[in-house]
């Protein structure tokens, strides 16, 4: 069976998309064009995706919009608005780096979809690491990531069990470190 393209009508669209013409906007791209669209993070360290996920709308008027809607399977609800999300990103990037975690560290999470999963990861993101979500198998280490030894690494789930959630935080093999001494409020 081919495959057809779904038609779609831009009058029955509230907002009009960014991509009308695809073919077009191949013909005419250019990298440059790209990156002058993207506005610098007033740290400029390079291109943060968190800073774009969530501290251009937190400083905008948009900081009081809803930014992350989590419902619970047994019906809790939490919502957390751009400016929110900031904060606690913030805070997260700053518990990081007091711990030492530093660019291109790894940081593993073992833990469902939950807010903090995304507090989390844009955390990890705006420090400058690398941000792994691991499965639910406690080996996931091992299976998911290939040429790691098992116990090579940790994470936070498992040290938040024994009691040591901070070790976990921490990369055990940092590829380099980098000394920053930006701290976000």
């Amino acid at each position: 069976m081919a495959l057809t393209a779904i038609k779609k009508y831009l009058d029955r669209f509230h907002v009009a998309p960014n991509l009308i013409d695809y073919d077009s906007t191949c013909a005419t791209f250019s990298w440059e064009a790209a990156e002058r669209e993207l506005e610098r993070s007033p740290e400029y360290r390079g291109l943060n995706i968190a800073y774009h996920c969530v501290d251009r709308h937190a400083n905008s008027p948009r900081r009081d919009h809803l930014a992350l809607r989590w419902l619970s399977k047994s019906g809790e609800a939490r919502e957390v608005t751009y400016d929110g999300l900031r904060r606690l990103t913030n805070r997260f990037a700053n518990v990081l780096r007091e711990l030492g975690v530093g660019q291109g560290a790894r940081v593993f999470a073992l833990t469902g979809r939950i807010p903090e999963l995304y507090t989390a990861a844009l955390g990890t993101l705006k420090n400058g690491s690398v941000f792994c979500r691991q499965g639910s198998r406690k080996d996931s280490i091992s299976k998911d990531f290939p040429g790691s030894k098992k116990g090579e690494g940790q994470n936070l789930s498992q040290n938040l069990r024994s009691g040591d959630p901070l070790d976990s935080l921490v990369d055990p093999f940092p590829r380099r470190a980098i000394p920053r001494t930006h701290r976000y409020a």
